[in-house]
């Protein structure tokens, strides 16, 4: 099943656990994942692009955000999961929240990551011992991650595919609020044919400067940042449903199923041969 359902103790909103990956296939889940490499070496494809993640490396995976797991030698990964029901009571920017860290070795010392790597092997700690009042201060570790990642990691760049962390605006919490609302109202509104004027009326920006934030941020324009989310959520119902490519394309927010095709070849070329093969088989049903 696609949407993998996580199971947390009563009254403890985190659960972590310390695995060996060896091929985990699609899938998503409703929640905050945070991956943490301790040994070895995994890759992580994440819709388009495959991240290599080698040792001390961390990857935040937002919710409902499509991913597969895979290794060919030994490792062991951290695996923490925010419930995100609970912690949206505290922060409100975790309504389709989007957090990117990082990947590369220049950022094994960046000190934000650091405290990312910190707080998770902390509460680790405490998810192990379990000593009194454990609960209570696995959330306050929680609640400090979260916080972090508010404050050091809603900034990005979209290069060839793979976002990265902009971390030259960390800090910019006016520009990090404007990318959220953004975000969040063309990911909530993709199957409809809203216009740049429509976004930027319902996030009160000006077009012109909804268009340059955009494109400094993505390098795309509006209306191919917005074909890069209706092909992004689209994944969800070409692996798991059954629905041919034209209710798909439709129902994605494409008004015809060789513009859908067209913008997944673009987006995808070389990085999803599963679901281009997915793509093939529906196509020939059809």
């Amino acid at each position: 099943m696609l949407n993998e359902k996580i199971i947390y103790e009563e009254q403890l909103p985190v659960k972590q656990e310390v695995v060996n990956i060896r091929d985990w296939s699609t899938h998503y889940h409703d929640d905050i994942e945070i991956i943490y490499v301790l040994e070895g070496t995994i890759d992580l494809k994440n819709v388009h692009y495959t991240y290599v993640l080698k040792k001390g490396a961390v990857f935040v995976l937002n919710d409902r955000e499509m991913h597969s797991l895979a290794a060919t030698a030994d490792n062991m990964v951290l695996i923490t999961h925010l419930k995100l029901k609970y912690f949206m009571n505290y922060f409100e920017e975790l309504h389709n929240g989007f957090f990117i860290t990082n990947t590369s070795d220049e950022n094994e010392t960046d000190e934000s990551m650091n405290l990312l790597r910190k707080n998770l092997t902390v509460m680790l700690s405490e998810y192990i011992i379990r000593d009194n009042k454990y609960e209570k201060r696995i959330v306050e570790y929680a609640n400090n991650l979260i916080s972090y990642l508010i404050s050091d990691f809603r900034y990005f760049t979209l290069e060839e595919g793979m976002f990265t962390n902009e971390s030259k605006n960390r800090g910019n919490t006016v520009l990090a609020e404007r990318l959220r609302r953004v975000t969040n109202y063309i990911y909530e509104n993709h199957m409809n044919r809203i216009t740049l004027a429509e976004v930027a009326e319902n996030v009160h920006l000006s077009d012109f400067y909804l268009s340059h934030l955009i494109k400094t941020f993505t390098g795309l324009s509006f209306q191919d940042y917005l074909n890069f989310a209706r092909v992004e959520e689209s994944e969800k119902l070409l692996l798991g449903t059954e629905k041919s490519i034209s209710v798909i394309a439709a129902e994605s927010g494409f008004s015809a199923p060789r513009y859908y095709n067209k913008f997944f070849s673009e987006m995808v070329r070389g990085s999803s041969v599963g679901i281009q093969k997915t793509v093939y088989r529906k196509n020939k049903k059809e």
